[in-house]
């Protein structure tokens, strides 16, 4: 009896001391795992960058600004801000022009050889270049029927007939002086002076005579787009040929182009 009371309380013994061991084993693992968490919680805090406001983080080379996957250059720098009152708020007239004009030439008295007598219609170009928004130079060349002679010529069957000359002027102006009024509306005024050479031939002349010439005139040009214009003059020429002197009257309309 007393030795199977000892058994049982020895057996019992023993499972208790086994309960507490495997309590001690399963607090020691707990334990283990909390600091494990805890050294991966610290791990992560070290790997974490703290990025202050307004300071951008390092972007690898190569990829400056990837927006979806996509590289992009950054913008450049805006351009310097200018002075309203430097700015030129004129409409913009191009620089150069070249012209093609035809007008009707009116003789207005004079000497014989130099006045001329004949209305005629005039064709010519010109090419010029703006030195400023109102001020310009240019040449062209114009030709017109200066004058008109009738002769009475003797046939050989004895028969008088009138034959009739015709004498042609070519014009050069080696330098003209345009000055437009400087308005920003798509009508402007102009004025002209300047002068140049020529060559005259009669109607029964075998060879050519030089023609001094000077002009003035004044017109208007109307602006129909920003490189297209159409214009409106009229000018005075004087013509020496053979030492006479004559004066005539211009007018007439050209086109332009303007760059």
């Amino acid at each position: 009896m007393h030795l199977v009371l000892g058994a049982l309380s020895s057996e019992s013994e023993s499972e208790s001391e086994s309960e507490s061991e495997s309590e001690s084993e399963s607090e020691s693992g707990s334990e283990s795992e909390s600091e494990a968490e805890s050294e991966s919680e610290s791990e992560s805090e070290s790997e974490v960058e703290i990025v202050q406001p307004g300071e951008p983080e390092d972007e690898p080379s190569g990829a400056a600004g990837a927006v979806g996957g996509l590289g992009h250059t950054p913008l450049p720098a805006p351009p310097r801000r200018k002075d309203p009152g430097l700015l030129d708020a004129r409409p913009w007239r191009g620089r150069g022009w070249f012209d093609v004009g035809v007008d009707v030439m009116l003789p207005r008295g004079g000497e014989r050889r130099g006045g001329g007598n004949a209305v005629s219609v005039a064709g010519g170009f010109n090419l010029g270049w703006r030195i400023g928004n109102s001020v310009g130079v240019y040449t062209g060349m114009t030709t017109f029927v200066h004058d008109e002679e009738v002769r009475r010529s003797t046939r050989s069957d004895g028969t008088e007939v009138a034959v009739q000359g015709v004498g042609r002027s070519v014009l050069f102006d080696l330098a003209v002086l345009r000055l437009w009024l400087p308005v920003g509306r798509r009508v402007q005024p102009w004025a002209d002076v300047g002068g140049g050479v020529g060559v005259y031939r009669g109607g029964f002349s075998s060879s050519g005579q030089v023609v001094g010439h000077g002009k003035v005139g004044a017109g208007v040009d109307f602006w129909l787009a920003p490189t297209f214009s159409l214009g409106l003059g009229t000018a005075y020429r004087m013509l020496a040929i053979d030492r006479t002197v004559g004066h005539g009257l211009s007018v007439g309309l050209d086109v332009a182009v303007h760059w």
